[in-house]
């Protein structure tokens, strides 16, 4: 791949929403709760594999659901546009549209606009990938507007549920335990079971690999929202999503997203995409049009027998 295609950051921020205070203040803190426990294991995700600065937000009590949009316009306001931001969030997600809203299991107890906190991570200069394990509409009724940055949504796809229509408990497949164990799976063993990989690879490339493509409940959905470039092909634009390199990975024992550029037919603004569990060649379905992208991958050379997922992040 040529260089060209790829663009690296000079570092990152990872922000954990919705974090226990108690956590905060007590190393010791008895973590029972879901919620609690997927915060935790994200944020040890990131401090094991990555060199980005990780902040847990938390919020005081009795704060109201602006102090969350409030607190991005304020941390995102002046950030280096050669960093990459990634915002972690599980909790409730409802709505559709200008209605879109996420529900924290902490503070604030009201609903926080969602639809209006990724609008403002857009109107910033800056490159960021928002990981929900959440509910978020498959087409949205009012589209955002267009982003002066790359803005990336990777959310959990639909839920896993008894044959009464009740939801799991706590999916043994859900997104964030499958997430947090491919990527310390890949790590730990890319020297072994995956050293045949070598190309580009984004999350939702990584959640298609065994062991976790038969692990999961459904497919991840991915949304971007482009900074779209017209280029000398007509009607032809770029788009770009995350990435991370194997090779990289060897080198530095550190992971680093890459911003990767796919080029094709399409149009500028919003492109929303449903991950195929082949982890082989697939469209991107847009809105208006489609962006076509090669193989994924190595085209789906996999070493034997295949890994067992690591399970000392999950402890």
């Amino acid at each position: 791949m040529a260089t060209t295609d790829l663009k690296s950051y000079d570092g990152g921020h990872v922000y954990v929403l919705d974090v226990n205070p108690r956590l905060e203040d007590d190393s010791d803190f008895d973590i029972s709760s879901v919620h609690d426990q997927k915060n935790r294991i994200v944020e040890k995700l990131f401090r094991k594999h990555f060199d980005y600065e990780i902040h847990n937000v938390t919020f005081p009590p009795r704060s109201k659901p602006e102090a969350v949009l409030k607190y991005f316009e304020d941390e995102l306001d002046g950030k280096d546009k050669n960093e990459l931001i990634i915002i972690y969030f599980h909790g409730g997600g409802g709505e559709n549209g200008e209605d879109y809203c996420w529900r924290f299991s902490h503070t604030p107890k009201r609903e926080i606009d969602a639809y209006e906190l990724i609008q403002t991570i857009i109107a910033q200069r800056v490159d960021c990938l928002l990981l929900l394990d959440c509910y978020i509409p498959d087409r949205f009724h009012d589209k955002w507007k267009p982003s002066r940055g790359n803005v990336e949504i990777i959310a959990t796809g639909q839920a896993a549920q008894h044959s009464d229509g009740k939801l799991y408990g706590n999916d043994p497949g859900n997104f964030t335990t499958c997430l947090v164990s491919m990527l310390d799976t890949f790590v730990n063993h890319i020297d072994t079971e995956y050293k045949g990989h070598h190309a580009p690879k984004s999350i939702p490339n990584l959640l298609a690999m065994k062991p976790m493509r038969t692990k999961m409940s459904a497919n991840p959905r991915r949304i971007w929202i482009n900074k779209t470039k017209k280029t000398k092909k007509g009607n032809a634009t770029v788009v770009e999503r995350l990435v991370i390199l194997p090779d990289k990975i060897r080198e530095t024992g550190k992971v680093q997203f890459f911003s990767k550029q796919i080029q094709g037919p399409g149009t500028p603004g919003l492109l929303e995409e449903v991950e195929g569990g082949d982890g082989e060649s697939h469209e991107d379905e847009g809105v208006g049009g489609m962006v076509e992208e090669g193989k994924n991958g190595d085209n789906g050379l996999f070493m034997t027998p295949e890994p067992e997922a690591d399970d000392d992040l999950l402890k």
